[in-house]
């Protein structure tokens, strides 16, 4: 209190007080895309993949999540597996129960890329 009573009567100069410099305003940081979930990769796959699919006479949906273990997500991705692969599919169609037309179609599918 003493010290205030000095300032006020003027025995005491007001200390002054020290201006804090600001940062300057950096750039927002642009937002990087979140990672995207399973489902929801899985949708966006089956909105390509099904009407391909549909068109050449193979649609299941046990083939169809096969396809998505082996990471074929387009239409364009089946022409990059291997020989092996292919066969490896296949395998696990018939494994999953797929049998008839559309395991035919997929073959006939495969055998013209």
């Amino acid at each position: 209190q003493a010290e205030n009573l000095a300032v006020l009567c003027g025995k005491k100069k007001k200390k002054a007080k020290k201006k804090v410099k600001k940062a300057p305003a950096s750039q927002p940081k642009q937002a990087q895309p979140k990672p995207k979930d399973p489902e929801e990769i899985k949708m966006e796959a089956r909105a390509v993949m099904e009407p391909f699919m549909n068109k050449n006479g193979f649609w299941n949906k046990d083939l169809f999540l096969i396809l998505l273990e082996w990471d074929v997500h387009q239409p364009s991705a089946l022409a990059d597996l291997s020989k092996q692969d292919r066969k490896e599919v296949l395998s696990q169609a018939n494994r999953a129960g797929l049998i008839g037309q559309k395991i035919q179609a997929f073959k006939s599918y495969l055998k013209t890329i």
